[in-house]
């Protein structure tokens, strides 16, 4: 089976046919997804307030970046743990390096910033970490129809373009030496 850009398929039970939905409707149905509703009353205090713009789910947190530049950080449980202001307009992305210590987030206001989470007391503080080591690196793009890789170095950041020229930047995506991203022009 093929599909084009544009297409999904969505699994959906009720495509079988009569013979099969009779036999199979003592059988209790299995959902697709499984979910809970999170009703803490920290998450519910800051949707109600900001409109959010980005998130992000770890295994042991909820970030959240909202319309004002802030990342509210949430345990597993919906309590705020963390709250910080990184930026000036919308944050429009949030993502984490595979160890969760660092924080990545990009806003409207054309900033990236990372920053490192330390655990104080069973609060997140975050904070901007100049003292990452050299192999850690930052991949950023925008309207400017950049991809830069930036690797931090002991006296002066490095920026590398990889790729220009194609529109603007909306998403990337990065895992071990693989990059991925889209712009005006398809992903690649």
């Amino acid at each position: 089976m093929s599909f084009s850009k544009a297409e999904a398929v969505i699994s959906d039970s009720s495509s079988s046919s009569d013979s099969e939905a009779s036999s199979e409707e003592d059988e209790e149905e299995v959902p697709i997804v499984d979910y809970h509703l999170v009703e803490a009353d920290d998450v519910c205090r800051v949707v109600s307030t900001e409109e959010v713009t980005a998130v992000k789910i770890t295994k042991d947190k909820l970030l959240v970046g909202t319309c004002k530049g802030s990342i509210y950080a949430f345990d597993g449980r919906g309590k705020l743990v963390g709250l910080w202001t990184s930026h000036t307009a919308a944050v429009t992305c949030i993502d984490t390096d595979y160890t969760e210590r660092y924080v990545a987030s990009s806003s409207e206001d054309a900033s990236v910033c990372v920053v490192s989470l330390k655990i104080n007391s069973g609060r997140i503080i975050a904070h901007t970490d100049l003292s990452i080591n050299s192999h850690r690196s930052v991949v950023f793009g925008g309207e400017d129809y950049k991809l830069v890789l930036t690797k931090r170095g002991t006296l002066f950041n490095n920026n590398s373009i990889l790729h220009s020229g194609e529109g603007t930047i909306t998403r990337i995506k990065w895992m071990n030496s693989m990059i991925a991203w889209t712009n005006l022009k398809g992903m690649k």
